[in-house]
């Protein structure tokens, strides 16, 4: 079992997927915190650092998280993609989870940081 998540960081065409197994329920708030203290938004290489690390990965053991290319195949969120070129967060959804959640679209990090937690409820 777990509460898998990932977050997706956009850079030009390519993107990183970050995987964490467990707090997948708190992976919006998560991203929420680093838009909110405004550091490297605008560097996909350093903000992914900053986000990796606020999901907690280096916090011992070998396994829990994990850094890859693609959609992990059991993700449990929507996943959302950060594009810090542009400032704005898209989701993907799993393929399995298509049809069950709707797709927020796109939105700036001004207005995603604004927005209550109780929002993601339904994410």
């Amino acid at each position: 079992m777990g509460d898998r998540s990932q977050i997706a960081i956009k850079d030009g065409d390519a993107k990183v997927y970050l995987y964490s197994h467990w707090g997948g329920s708190g992976i919006f708030e998560t991203l929420q915190k680093c838009i909110k203290a405004g550091a490297r938004l605008d560097d996909p290489e350093y903000f992914a650092r900053i986000v990796f690390r606020e999901m907690g990965a280096g916090k011992g053991g070998e396994t829990g998280y994990g850094i890859g290319t693609a959609m992990h195949g059991d993700t449990e969120h929507l996943v959302p993609v950060v594009d810090c070129a542009n400032q704005t967060i898209t989701f993907e959804m799993p393929e399995w989870k298509h049809n069950k959640r709707p797709d927020p679209g796109e939105m700036s990090f001004a207005d995603f940081a604004a927005m209550p937690a109780t929002t993601f409820e339904n994410w």
